[in-house]
């Protein structure tokens, strides 16, 4: 009776450990978890003036709209476009995902007013409804080609927001991919559930002698 009840708390804590949103700066790991077919924007198409928001994407059967107050502006670096929110104290938000969307990544950094590097500083937060709110830190300079991402573990994702801390810089992001993803373990749940199985088989082992 005691084994089966070690058993059955070990696979509840496993379960509860495992539901969150993951987070990644390795585009190949990110990549490397989803189940195959994606839809990545690198915006190349959209209006280096300002327009309206929110603005909606879609493609390989996948849906998002971007948003930010005041509007949204796409930016010419080095001839590569990416979006941004056109007042820099406001947050760029990624919302409304179709197709169960439970992953998002891309480059996501502050443009200078220069538009030709990054500053400043800021947060990437990413939400699911059900889990506490991931966060990750985007700094400048490195972030300029720094790759962000999230997988939700317990559903689709709900936004996933850029917004600026420091004094300047404005919120932008390029080569969004969206797409699907398993259900990732953490790394503490593999430890966990691995540990929990060892005490079984130890258990066990005692029954026999």
């Amino acid at each position: 009776m005691r084994k089966w009840l070690l058993v059955t708390v070990i696979l509840s804590c496993a379960g509860e450990a495992g539901a969150s949103i993951l987070t990644f700066t390795d585009r190949t790991a990110f990549l490397s978890a989803l189940n195959g077919t994606t839809y990545e924007n690198d915006f190349q198409g959209i209006s280096t003036n300002a327009f309206g928001s929110p603005q909606a994407f879609s493609g390989n059967g996948f849906g998002y709209n971007v948003s930010a107050i005041n509007g949204l502006i796409g930016i010419d670096i080095g001839g590569d476009i990416s979006i941004a929110a056109v007042s820099g104290n406001m947050a760029l938000t990624f919302s409304n995902f179709s197709g169960g969307v439970n992953a998002l990544g891309g480059y996501f950094f502050f443009d200078a007013n220069t538009q030709v590097s990054a500053t400043g500083a800021g947060t990437l937060t990413a939400n699911n409804g059900v889990d506490p709110a991931a966060v990750l830190q985007v700094t400048a300079p490195s972030s300029l080609t720094g790759f962000f991402g999230f997988i939700s573990t317990s559903g689709s994702l709900t936004s996933v927001s850029l917004l600026r801390t420091s004094a300047s810089g404005f919120p932008d992001a390029d080569d969004v991919i969206v797409g699907t993803a398993s259900s990732v373990p953490e790394p503490g749940t593999m430890v966990l559930f691995g540990a929990g199985l060892g005490l079984v088989v130890l258990r066990r082992a005692r029954l026999r002698r």
